[in-house]
């Protein structure tokens, strides 16, 4: 199981910094400080023309980076991942990590103040224990 999803502006800025020259630094920039192993959703690469998808779906075979899965909305692909987040550029609310501006470090922590809203926390506290069948304290 990989570890998150990417949005589909990132999977887009992902493939144009792989496969070209004509890319945004800033969003590639802050991608790649929080990017893991991640799921693709092959509805993703409809944006993609056939030659370029075929490009990627044979990467993906020997690529351990990302992996394409057969999935047709976000929330299942999601729910495919271990840690139960989507990086993106524009959304804050759980299960989104917004990489331009969220208070999130590099190794997926964070820290709540008494006075900070947990809400975030405790959905992906939640959705992370969903498959669990033992939880050792």
């Amino acid at each position: 199981m990989l570890n998150i999803a990417l949005s589909d502006k990132l999977i887009e800025e992902f493939f144009k910094f792989k496969f070209s020259n004509s890319y945004d630094k800033n969003i590639a920039f802050h991608l790649f400080k929080y990017i893991q192993p991640f799921l693709i959703g092959k509805y993703q690469l409809d944006f993609l023309d056939k030659a370029t998808k075929d490009r990627i779906l044979k990467m993906s075979r020997s690529e351990k980076l990302f992996t394409p899965k057969q999935t047709n909305n976000e929330n299942s692909l999601i729910d495919l991942t271990k840690l139960k987040l989507m990086l993106t550029t524009d959304r804050n609310l759980y299960p989104y990590i917004n990489i331009l501006d969220d208070e999130v470090d590099i190794n997926y922590t964070a820290t709540y103040k008494a006075e900070k809203d947990r809400t975030k926390a405790k959905e992906h506290i939640k959705a992370i224990l969903s498959q669990c069948n033992k939880i050792e304290i």
